[in-house]
């Protein structure tokens, strides 16, 4: 990635301008802490195909986590992650301008609670050999600077309900303390992390200053434990953000007897130079006492988030238990303003569960959350989505795309109700690239808070009634699909199991358009650095090369692969001994690692597909699975195969394009040889793959018959990767039914 160009250098603010970004009206605090929640009864100009050029894929922890069969431990996770977010971290800034330009509420130092002489005494106690745990104590000497808040130590208390993640130490406010527990990710304001040994600290400082970018400077250090331990603050931060409503947050790494500010928003992180914290206390103690002056915005608390109010809980009657029960670590209820889809300065209000159940494993990009909501104005329940889009040219808002849906009638989608970009929440991270502090940082776009809602509430793919009812679903969904690829020129570009709903009456819904493109704009590059989809499903063709140009072969490939895996993994199957591979489960094993399979090139560029290629050549899987009880099912994979696998096939040979030019000379009294030619088989399946209406009316065709049972339910198999002991199976396993069914909490409802 390149620096900045003169045209974003120009664009870039003044430390006045980011301080008054960073400083908004003051929200009551009574809006955010709620108190114990009331006992309530219960009661387009079409023409040619100018299909702009795609943005790159990329692997993410947060968009892949959900679906994967093999789960990681925390030491690799974390750098996978850290991977993930190489690129992201901005600075060092001076911490100085750190502090002017995020936390610049003027306040008088003489009314500190202790001298700087003082501070210095106390904090020389903190020793700096041996465990950081002896660190904590005496670092809590800061307590001083921070009225109103208060310092735990939550490094040995895992939150349960956050992937029992624990920081090092965390501050909350007095108002809203933890209740039963220590460590609460969803009170959290702010959180420290300490490492003893100097080598553990996750960035470097440049020796030059004043023009690192010149020398192709690398801020984050690339040695292994810092970069686990840059994967570990990253997760935190995800778990604050995710189970929170925040614009940003700070936290504070501390490395010995040196400190880093850090602040977080969904670009990126801006990070400070590293100082010595013993010999400038007064640097950390501004630091937590300007905080602590902020108000709950500054801080950087969402203020369309509020506490639900006693008679808006009332008012949802028999809705609330249902909200409740949707969310299984339901703490209070919050309102959240949705925006109207015309007129964003208005907006409605939404009661949502609290706290939410977040699938993003990283503090930065999307960060997408699907929620059940009451909605206040119509006493119903909707479908509630907040998430970050990307600002940036060709990027559409997600209500304009369902505008273009509707305008061409595209069936099989959920009605939109409103939604659009929330006030003026927007990132900051970006708008310091070119300052003369900065390092190298991957190219960078704005994002803007969006939320919006759906006005049908669903099932999960997985949790259907009948095999033939989520075969349907998905025939359905790429209904839905052809429609809007053929006729409004929009394509979708993530199916996905978590995107295709079913309804009530068993009818399959396409959701989540917001990574769709639309087909009708000029040809102008890519639009943003990366995009993500759901790594599962993508085609072996674009995971094999992320640049390629993603069209409707490859998201009809992806449903493919969403077939496949739900059939595996939530429909009952027998394996077949298979005489070239061994016991046919271990067929199975490797074809479902394929789905989570990447691996770094040269570069180091994550990509995958391998595996999945190579399995759809082999037809590996149809000859050691049968689905018990539905041949239909297993004709009709096979039949999806052989022609998907084209995609993976050399070309003919010369001999056999000339056998076939020579039978087409001959006229229609050849087209029969002409049939059967491999020539002509190669080109026949590639026509079908781009065919309107192919892939649907296929899917339905087999569908049609009669020999599909009615009442198999989804019924979650026990087929995992190996992991080394079956007590990591079966863990691993469990782990995946949990993502999956708070997936299912998060976008359904009773019925």
């Amino acid at each position: 990635m390149q620096p900045p160009t003169e045209a974003e250098a120009n664009a870039m603010p003044s430390e006045q301008t980011l301080s008054q970004m960073s400083n908004r009206d003051t929200v009551p605090t009574e809006r955010f802490y709620a108190k114990p929640p009331p006992k309530t009864p219960r009661k387009r100009n079409v023409g040619a195909d100018p299909t702009p050029k795609t943005t790159p894929i990329v692997k993410k922890v947060a968009s892949d986590h959900t679906f994967a069969s093999e789960i990681k431990d925390r030491k690799n996770l974390n750098k996978e992650l850290a991977r993930e977010m190489s690129g992201h971290f901005l600075g060092p800034i001076p911490p100085k301008e750190f502090l002017k330009s995020f936390l610049s509420k003027e306040l008088d130092m003489e009314d500190w609670p202790v001298d700087k002489k003082g501070l210095s005494k106390r904090l020389s106690r903190i020793p700096l050999t041996g465990n950081e745990v002896e660190m904590y104590q005496p670092f809590a000497t800061f307590k001083d600077f921070i009225p109103g808040m208060q310092f735990r130590d939550t490094h040995a208390n895992p939150d349960g309900r956050r992937d029992n993640l624990a920081t090092d130490i965390a501050v909350y406010d007095s108002d809203d303390l933890p209740e039963g527990t220590i460590t609460d990710f969803s009170k959290m304001s702010i959180f420290l992390e300490f490492k003893s040994r100097p080598e553990g600290d996750p960035f470097r400082d440049p020796k030059n200053y004043k023009k690192p970018k010149a020398d192709n400077f690398r801020f984050e250090s690339a040695d292994d434990k810092p970069t686990e331990n840059r994967g570990q603050i990253g997760s935190y931060a995800a778990a604050i953000a995710g189970s929170q409503f925040r614009l940003h947050l700070f936290s504070v790494s501390i490395c010995r007897e040196n400190a880093r500010l850090i602040r977080w928003d969904r670009a990126g992180a801006v990070v400070t130079q590293s100082f010595n914290y013993k010999k400038e206390p007064e640097l950390l103690a501004d630091f937590f006492w300007r905080y602590s002056h902020l108000d709950l915005r500054q801080k950087g608390y969402d203020p369309t988030c509020s506490v639900a109010l006693e008679e808006d809980i009332t008012k949802m009657g028999d809705y609330e238990r249902d909200l409740q029960e949707a969310n299984s670590i339901h703490r209070e209820f919050r309102k959240l303003l949705v925006p109207d889809r015309k007129e964003p300065d208005k907006g409605s209000q939404f009661i949502i569960s609290y706290p939410p159940y977040y699938e993003s494993y990283s503090p930065f990009a999307r960060a997408t959350r699907g929620m059940l909501a009451y909605d206040l104005e119509a006493d119903a329940l909707v479908y509630l989505k907040d998430y970050w889009r990307a600002d940036a040219d060709g990027m559409e808002k997600e209500g304009d795309i369902y505008t273009i849906l509707e305008d061409y009638n595209v069936p099989n989608i959920a009605p939109f109700g409103q939604g659009n970009d929330v006030e003026d929440h927007r990132t900051l991270t970006h708008l310091l690239r070119s300052f003369e502090w900065a390092c190298w940082t991957v190219s960078m776009v704005q994002l803007r808070q969006y939320r919006m809602t759906l006005e049908v509430v669903g099932h999960p793919l997985t949790d259907f009634s009948s095999s033939r009812e989520f075969v349907s679903a998905v025939a359905d969904a790429m209904e839905a699909h052809d429609v809007a690829y053929f006729d409004a020129r929009i394509l979708h570009r993530d199916i996905s199991v978590g995107n295709i709903l079913i309804t009530e009456e068993g009818k399959g819904l396409l959701i989540d358009w917001d990574l769709c493109i639309d087909l009708r704009r000029e040809a102008t590059g890519g639009r943003r650095p990366s995009r993500t989809g759901t790594w599962q499903f993508m085609s072996a063709a674009l995971l094999k090369s992320p640049s390629s140009k993603h069209d409707i072969e490859d998201d009809r490939e992806s449903a493919f692969y969403v077939l496949i895996w739900t059939a595996l993994r939530y429909s009952k199957h027998i394996t077949r001994p298979t005489p070239t591979s061994g016991p046919a489960r271990d067929d199975v094993v490797e074809f479902l690692r394929g789905f989570d399979e990447y691996y770094l090139d040269a570069s180091g560029n994550p990509k995958g597909g391998v595996a999945k290629s190579a399995f759809m050549l082999g037809k590996t899987l149809s000859r050691a699975v049968q689905f018990d009880g539905r041949p239909q099912l297993d004709i009709l994979l096979r039949v999806l195969n052989n022609v998907f696998k084209v995609r993976y096939e050399g070309e003919p040979e010369e001999e056999e394009l000339q056998e076939l030019k020579d039978l087409e000379a001959k006229g229609p009294s050849a087209a029969g040889s002409c049939r059967v030619t491999v020539a002509y088989k190669y080109f026949d399946r590639l026509k079908q793959l781009g065919e309107r209406g192919w892939l649907v009316q296929t899917i339905r065709t087999h569908l049609g018959t009669t020999n599909w049972p009615q009442d198999d339910v989804a019924d979650p198999q026990e087929i995992l990767p190996k992991t080394g002991s079956k007590r990591k199976m079966m863990q691993d396993q469990e782990n995946l039914h949990g993502r999956i069914a708070k997936r299912r909490g998060a976008v359904s409802a009773p019925l």
